[in-house]
């Protein structure tokens, strides 16, 4: 056995007709023919359909056979990326080399995320194909699999995120301007982690938040999500803090009935700037970092904003994390319940939530309340749930569902308390059966942590000032548009092409909602647009200075 682990790859010469090629033999097996080493990956190459905007992952190099044929059926919009993750191979196939060509070892997970992220950012990458060059894939074929699968996901998300981006990030960077003006009279995220030592409850408006009765909400720390705060009202129940994160109008309905309720209010910095009023409790916001910007990356360095939370596209998911930097210490337990990421025929959400309130509005004698049409879509999944419920999800909901379980699952002490909904992978709990002791069932006042905290904040943050100075910048890329080399503002020591196009980029969230924002030309029609967002973000900014 330890020869085997030892040995190193044998370069073994065909020696057979006209072949002059070597295979390879290591660990006892040959990596090639032993007659015509490159004839098979000759023919999976030729049979393998290469699209434009493709990446193409080559695994287990080795001799590189079939390179050249492969690089002939890329067009100049492909990229080739080869990985290996075998020492001995990897040396070998270093040694073989002779083009230019971006080869990583495949046990450098961070550097292949990094080149793939960089790829998209930089050539305009839909897919991902995977071609096996040679035997040597057998040695790491369960490491090989996992990563194709997340070069996958990652390209996946990324154009998931460019839809987003495409159909709202022109909204999200609207509100951040709108909310900044509000910073300075409120908290953040950051500034609140640590502080809850009693055990926290995060409540969706899933179907089992239900079970939620004034006596068990009285042993927590509730943390509800923004659908869910009709169903707390209903039912007498005043949540310790609601979270919301969404910038769409459908979401000011979870809030209604519930003005001047003075509940604190974690807030997405992308969210309408008129839900934190509703409330009238005290805000904290936290900011969902929903694109590479940077625009982000300088309000944060400038220390208006404290701290990012990763895209998540749940307020479910949101709650989560919020409740996890809450917490005091790891021993702090977080039971969850209402995240169902499913729900039962004709009923997609908990009684008296929003979703359910709209049903009793408008249903009347032939439209009856229950959601039959949601139930049976096309997109609909029957399957069965916690305690073998026969419940419906979709593939949306099971994306959720599989990304809060790869968020959270290697966090200490979460809970799932739902009865129903789909398996999430965490142990369970009955919140009817849990007995807490003196020291956690010890009350947190967190209004009195909200007010301690603004007390001792050493410096507030100062989103007026950065919209004056964000306004002024603005304002000297709109004359430079408008008058070009007789703008005062020209600098004679560069293109004015150039100039603008400086001055732009710090300010990306004029042109990031573009769809072409990953291939932006100099030319006379991407000026023409960004001179339309100009005039649009400064009437949002002297909106935010009134």
């Amino acid at each position: 056995m330890n020869s085997i682990l030892n040995e190193k790859p044998e370069l073994v010469s065909t020696g057979e007709g006209f072949c002059v090629l070597n295979t390879v033999k290591y660990k006892e097996k040959f990596l090639y023919s032993k007659y015509s080493p490159d004839k098979i990956i000759t023919r999976i190459i030729n049979e393998k359909e290469i699209k434009p905007n493709t990446l193409v992952i080559i695994f287990s190099p080795c001799l590189w056979y079939g390179l050249d044929l492969l690089k002939t059926k890329c067009d100049s919009t492909c990229e080739i990326l080869a990985l290996e993750g075998d020492k001995e191979l990897y040396n070998l196939a270093s040694s073989q080399l002779n083009n230019e060509i971006n080869f990583i070892n495949s046990n450098d997970k961070g550097k292949i995320e990094e080149f793939v992220n960089e790829l998209l950012r930089t050539k305009n990458i839909k897919r991902a194909v995977r071609i096996d060059f040679s035997g040597g894939v057998q040695f790491n074929i369960e490491s090989y699999n996992f990563i194709f699968t997340q070069i996958q996901n990652l390209i996946s998300q990324y154009w998931k995120n460019k839809i987003t981006l495409i159909q709202f990030g022109k909204f999200y960077a609207k509100n951040i301007l709108l909310n900044l003006s509000n910073l300075a009279d409120s908290l953040q995220l950051e500034q609140l982690s640590s502080t809850i030592s009693k055990p926290i409850l995060v409540c969706g408006a899933g179907e089992s938040l239900e079970q939620i009765t004034k006596e068990i909400a009285e042993k927590y720390f509730v943390l509800a999500v923004d659908a869910s705060l009709p169903y707390f009202k209903a039912t007498h129940i005043r949540p310790d803090a609601v979270v919301a994160m969404e910038s769409q109008f459908s979401t000011i309905k979870a809030f209604v009935g519930s003005a001047n309720l003075k509940i604190p209010l974690f807030c997405d910095l992308v969210s309408r700037p008129d839900v934190p009023q509703i409330l009238n409790g005290s805000i904290i916001y936290f900011t969902t970092k929903y694109t590479s910007s940077l625009f982000l990356e300088e309000l944060y360095n400038s220390k208006i904003i404290k701290g990012f939370v990763p895209p998540m596209g749940s307020v479910g998911l949101a709650c989560i994390y919020i409740a996890l930097k809450l917490r005091k210490d790891e021993s702090v337990p977080v039971y969850f319940t209402g995240l169902d990421f499913s729900f039962t025929a004709g009923k997609t959400h908990a009684r008296n939530t929003s979703a359910h309130l709209q049903g009793l509005i408008t249903s009347y004698r032939l439209r009856h309340i229950e959601n039959l049409n949601y139930s049976f879509r096309e997109d609909s999944i029957k399957c069965t749930g916690k305690n073998n419920n026969k419940i419906i999800t979709n593939n949306i909901m099971q994306i959720y569902a599989e990304q809060f379980h790869l968020q959270f699952i290697n966090e200490k002490n979460i809970y799932d308390a739902g009865k129903t909904g789909l398996e999430l992978g965490f142990e369970r709990a009955d919140l009817e059966k849990i007995t807490l002791s003196e020291n956690k069932a010890a009350e947190n006042n967190f209004q009195e942590i909200i007010c301690s905290t603004i007390k001792n904040t050493q410096d507030s943050s100062d989103g007026k000032k950065y919209l004056e100075k964000e306004k002024n910048e603005l304002l000297i890329i709109k004359d430079l548009l408008e008058n070009g080399e007789k703008s005062k503002h020209f600098d004679e020591t560069e293109t004015l092409e150039a100039q603008l196009f400086n001055k732009i980029k710090t300010h990306d969230y004029l042109y990031l909602h573009f769809p072409d924002s990953n291939s932006i030309t100099l030319n006379k029609s991407f000026f023409k647009r960004i001179k339309a967002e100009l005039i649009y973000f400064l009437k949002q900014i002297n909106s935010a200075l009134l």
